[in-house]
């Protein structure tokens, strides 16, 4: 269902981009498994930018201390555990020289499995009390709310640096990137990533910008 919905922001954003004047693609990758996605849509001579990013980091379940308990010997004994998180935000800003004010919303998630000890089946017979059983189940945690930002970007000949500062419904989130024009609209780039749901470290990626 998420990746379905991603899909379809993207394909509204770049069929908007079809209008545009001044618009750009990039894709970020790190080596700590975090990756990112960033576009953005001018409509011409309008001063309104769309704005989309997308960040994920895929890592295996992780033991959350705060929220198990007990050493799944007994009934009741519980264990919780994190796995990939992603942070969607889809905002409209207004351009003001080489700023951009923005507002939009933001959907933040992480990947869930818990594992429980209950009851387990009694049979027929049986004297003693069953040994409790553990069971597992996994889910999406989310959390949804408004997202406010501001986005700077300065070119100078085949360089440009852009730059991103938003609080999310949970956290903060920080893009930095230094971009050169490699040839036509062909663009590669490095930067820094800081995400409070998601995560940080140093990207680099390939682009379009037209």
């Amino acid at each position: 269902m998420r990746s379905k919905a991603l899909f379809l922001v993207v394909v509204f954003v770049l069929v908007l981009s079809s209008l545009a004047s001044a618009d750009s693609i990039d894709v970020s990758t790190s080596l700590i498994n975090l990756h990112a996605l960033s576009i953005k849509a001018a409509p011409e001579q309008s001063g309104i930018v769309l704005l989309l990013d997308y960040a994920v980091r895929n890592q295996e379940y992780k033991e959350n201390p705060e929220k198990s308990s007990g050493s799944m010997d007994k009934e009741g004994d519980y264990k919780t555990f994190e796995g990939g998180r992603s942070t969607v935000v889809l905002a409209l800003g207004y351009e003001v020289g080489l700023i951009t004010p923005w507002i939009g919303y933001a959907s933040q998630t992480v990947q869930i499995k818990e594992e429980k000890m209950v009851p387990g089946q009694a049979v027929e017979g049986q004297e003693n009390p069953p040994d409790p059983v553990k069971v597992e189940k996994e889910t999406a945690q989310r959390r949804h709310g408004v997202a406010l930002g501001v986005t700077a970007e300065y070119g100078e000949g085949p360089w440009s640096v852009l730059g991103t500062v938003a609080k999310l419904p949970e956290g903060i989130m920080l893009n930095a990137r230094v971009k050169y024009n490699v040839f036509g609209i062909g663009t590669a780039h490095a930067g820094y990533i800081y995400n409070s749901h998601t995560g940080h470290g140093i990207v680099a990626g390939l682009g379009l910008s037209y």
